[in-house]
């Protein structure tokens, strides 16, 4: 059965233990995306969804956009905002997918 996981700093992912989510805390950039690619690559078929928080995931967007690459189909890697609140990271990576895929910015403002 495939599994949910998080990785983030611990003040943000800790509450995802109470839904049955696997946390993995992680300092800085680096240990994301070493984590990250831990999962995908050596926990293969294990993990259905990676969430990453998205403070620690735009400094690494470019290896994790190539690490994308490599998955054909699980596990999803999702961005979602930190306790600190949200970038705009996710919703960039949306307004772009929707652009591409329609043509035109729909989302825009």
């Amino acid at each position: 059965m495939a599994k949910i996981a998080i990785i983030g700093g611990r003040d943000s992912i800790l509450g995802f233990t109470s839904m049955g989510i696997e946390i993995f805390p992680v300092q800085n950039e680096q240990e994301a995306l070493r984590e990250s690619t831990r999962l995908v690559k050596e926990e293969k078929d294990v993990y259905a969804i990676i969430f990453i928080t998205d403070d620690l995931a735009a400094g690494i967007d470019k290896q994790l956009e190539a690490l994308k690459k490599e998955i054909t189909l699980l596990p999803a890697i999702v961005i979602i905002p930190s306790h600190k609140g949200s970038l705009g990271l996710a919703t960039q990576k949306i307004r772009k997918m929707v652009e591409k895929a329609l043509g035109a910015d729909i989302l825009s403002k």
